[in-house]
């Protein structure tokens, strides 16, 4: 999807990468960060496509109790909170 798409559209879109969360969801059900107890390569792949979309737009994509944002947040935490300090979008 284009971003003039998910522009018009951005329920839809929200709903489409609902499910492509799908898999990260379901393995940080049941653990902490993607690699388990800590944080490792994985994570931090991952989390980078959340950090640009964090920086570049004030949207939501996760919502509150989805497992995936309690993630996020443990990983915008991380050294201090370095990530959680970098500028956000705001409109």
């Amino acid at each position: 999807m284009t971003l003039e798409q998910f522009q018009i559209a951005p329920d839809a879109a929200l709903a489409q990468m609902g499910l492509a969360l799908s898999p990260l969801r379901a393995v940080l059900k049941d653990q902490p960060f993607i690699n388990g107890r800590h944080p490792a390569f994985a994570d931090y792949c991952v989390f980078g496509a959340f950090m640009w979309a964090r920086n570049v737009s004030n949207v939501n994509l996760i919502a509150e109790d989805d497992p995936t944002h309690a993630w996020r947040e443990r990983m915008l935490d991380l050294f201090d909170g370095l990530a959680r300090k970098s500028p956000r979008a705001t409109g």
